[in-house]
């Protein structure tokens, strides 16, 4: 699998720094932020135990940006 994605990655216009985990971690982190559960993230991914998806919850810098802006405006209505 390795050798697949050295050698199609960047046909595809995926940078030297993708690789098989950063590929699986993006399809974990696109999973949650979808509002999949964690047990269905647990089960595609194979880990053994919930503990090894925490990693996938991390959020991005946009999504912090929209929870605050969602935030201010639910106060503003009040």
């Amino acid at each position: 699998m390795r050798l697949a994605v050295f050698l199609f990655a960047p046909r595809r216009g995926l940078g030297r720094g993708f690789s098989t985990h950063s590929g699986r971690r993006t399809f974990a982190s696109h999973l949650v932020a979808q509002g999949q559960s964690l047990d269905t993230v647990q089960l595609l991914l194979g880990h053994a135990h919930l503990e090894h998806v925490g990693p996938y919850l991390e959020t991005t810098s946009k999504e912090r940006r929209a929870a605050v802006a969602a935030l201010d405006a639910s106060l503003a209505e009040d």
